[in-house]
């Protein structure tokens, strides 16, 4: 059955600097359109003074003007509204994340709606939290108790204040919640006591690039990459201990690290904090900044290994893109990370351990026999699982529990 699906998202490319969100709905929107289904897209904008209906080549797209994801949120759903009034929509579907969609199901309720999962701001601040001193935590709970109730703060192991999060109440108006790994459906139920057998565990799409197939397996190019935003999520702090040591054993290697800057409070640049904590090796520290998706493919191509330190993903691109173009992967035992990577295709390691990281870094450097056949193995993973994510999808919306095609009110 062909469905009309309508996306609503703060982030779609290129109208907006993209995230995971972005991408994610990037491929869906793809892989839908090829298996018949009409996809639209409700996404903001910040080049546009007015709603635009732009075709795209596999959806049609909505730019909403917003300026932030909250007046986002109000401006969608009057424009939604409007456009409602004259098409059939089947389901929504909405991230979870800024719940873009929560003001479009309180005035139509009887819309079935997808919220997927992508980790909710709550538990990013928990992972941020885990990089505040001991002292300050203390001081937290203490002051909690004095002012009449205890709060553990970052040692809760459920979110006390889920009632008044948006995020949370978007959830419970899903008709069907779902994550992309298990590992997250996992974090959710136990921290917002949902129970699990609501989630579904349906994985992200992944379009495998003939271009990335091409790239050779067997490469000496003595070089290390990172690809993502330069923060404290993603590993930064560990990751920079962790290059002094690697570069320190071995002058001949070089990192490559590829992405946006952003503040590592109370420093206002974390690639100023890097390059600063780095000064004594800087020749072989090379920060790129944003790339295009061909200039990132010409990273992977030009590098041994990828390196994945985040403290948190939930199921991230950059794993199956950096083994699908020929990198043996050093990730963290995080997330869905390990869903994604299967057994033995690559090193996991403890992504608060500079000590711990450096070494799967240095066990793929001083094994060439290893590192290859990481390599091997961990293109074939990836090419095998995007054709098991495409058939899981394919199975998840022919089976949604919806009701038949919703008419318009």
């Amino acid at each position: 059955m062909s469905l009309h699906i309508v996306f609503v998202t703060y982030e779609f490319p290129p109208e907006m600097p993209t995230g995971g969100i972005g991408s994610y709905t990037h491929h869906m929107a793809q892989l839908l359109h090829e298996e018949g289904h009409q996809v639209t897209v409700f996404s903001a904008t910040h080049r546009h003074q007015t709603v635009e209906r732009i075709v795209r080549e596999n959806c049609v797209n909505y730019v909403i003007p917003a300026a932030d994801p909250k007046t986002f949120n109000s401006a969608v759903a009057i424009a939604f509204g409007e456009y409602y009034k004259n098409n059939t929509v089947d389901v929504l579907e909405s991230p979870e994340v800024g719940a873009c969609a929560i003001a479009i199901k309180k005035q139509f309720p009887q819309l079935p709606l997808i919220v997927r999962l992508h980790t909710p701001g709550v538990l990013i601040t928990k992972v941020f939290e885990s990089g505040t001193p001991l002292s300050q935590r203390l001081r937290y709970v203490v002051g909690s108790l004095l002012r009449g109730r205890l709060d553990w703060g970052y040692w809760s192991k459920e979110d006390k204040n889920k009632e008044q999060d948006e995020e949370y109440q978007l959830c419970k108006m899903a008709t069907v919640i779902v994550s992309p790994s298990v590992a997250l459906k996992n974090a959710i139920s136990r921290f917002w006591n949902l129970p699990s057998d609501e989630i579904v565990v349906v994985p992200n799409p992944f379009s495998v690039s003939e271009a990335y197939l091409s790239f050779p397996l067997e490469r000496h190019t003595k070089t290390i990459c990172f690809v993502g935003k330069l923060t404290f999520l993603k590993g930064m702090h560990q990751l920079t201990l962790a290059i002094k040591k690697v570069l320190t054993a071995h002058k001949e290697y070089r990192f490559v690290l590829v992405g946006r800057d952003e503040p590592y409070p109370p420093h206002p640049s974390m690639m100023q904090w890097m390059k600063d904590q780095l000064a004594d090796v800087s020749d072989r520290v090379i920060f790129k900044g944003v790339l295009n998706s061909e200039q990132t493919g010409a990273v992977y191509a030009n590098s041994d290994i990828c390196v994945v330190p985040s403290l948190w993903e939930n199921y991230p691109n950059v794993v199956m893109e950096a083994m699908l173009a020929g990198c043996a992967v050093a990730a963290a035992r995080r997330g869905g990370i390990p869903e994604i990577m299967g057994e033995d295709n690559g090193m996991l390691f403890d992504p608060t351990s500079a000590t711990d990281m450096a070494q799967a870094l240095l066990q793929l450097i001083n094994d060439n026999t290893q590192r290859i056949a990481y390599a091997q193995k961990g293109r074939k993973r990836i090419t095998a699982l995007a054709k098991c994510n495409k058939e899981a999808i394919r199975n998840f919306y022919k089976t949604l529990p919806i009701a038949a095609a919703q008419t318009t009110p």
